[in-house]
């Protein structure tokens, strides 16, 4: 992932937060050097592990232009490659009779029939399922091949447990758990477990 890439995505995680007050918005810039003043910015398109002790992040704030604000684009979930992705394979996995999903099949068939600009491009296909892999938003298994029993197929799946797949999936706080606590009128069971052992 390039710095460019990092502070987009940071800063529309900001933006999108819920967090922030009406009408400001954040912006994220990854700079060479600890004060504002004296940093300078960094190349765009160098990789964000390159990252080291004399950088910095900075955050700032600023209000919206009302103007900018109609016009503005989609939000992170429908303009990131990797929210596409995420929201691709979740529409891959409620495919009827399909017991899994394959990366290949999904990387190289059903992707490029999602219609996202970005997922024509095979290297980008590979650079965002990687991206999304390594950040452990989506998991994979490998799986017996009857077709080629030499050859296993990788299978993935939505980590549906990372809060950051249920935010851009829509599916709030609780994604992974699928259920809601219940109130139980009475003393805690742990209290009712210690006075059965007196």
């Amino acid at each position: 992932m390039t710095i460019k890439d990092c502070e987009a995505i940071l800063s529309e995680v900001l933006n999108h937060s819920g967090k922030l007050p009406p009408g400001v918005q954040a912006k994220v810039e990854i700079l060479i050097g600890s004060e504002r003043k004296r940093a300078r910015k960094k190349r765009g398109s160098a990789d964000i592990a390159n990252f080291g002790a004399a950088d910095s992040l900075f955050v700032t704030f600023a209000p919206i232009d009302p103007a900018v604000a109609v016009a503005a684009p989609p939000p992170v979930e429908s303009a990131v490659p990797i929210a596409d992705l995420l929201q691709a394979l979740d529409k891959a996995e409620q495919i009827p009779d399909h017991a899994f999903v394959a990366l290949k099949w999904f990387r190289d068939t059903f992707l490029p029939k999602c219609g996202y600009e970005w997922a024509q491009d095979k290297a980008q296909r590979h650079h965002w399922l990687r991206e999304a892999i390594s950040r452990r938003w989506i998991t994979t298994d490998r799986l017996a091949n009857p077709r080629n029993p030499e050859f296993p197929t990788t299978a993935i799946r939505l980590n549906r447990a990372a809060p950051e797949v249920g935010r851009i999936l829509g599916q709030g706080e609780d994604v992974g758990f699928g259920w809601t606590p219940v109130s139980i009128p009475g003393e805690p069971m742990s209290a009712t477990v210690l006075s059965g052992r007196g």
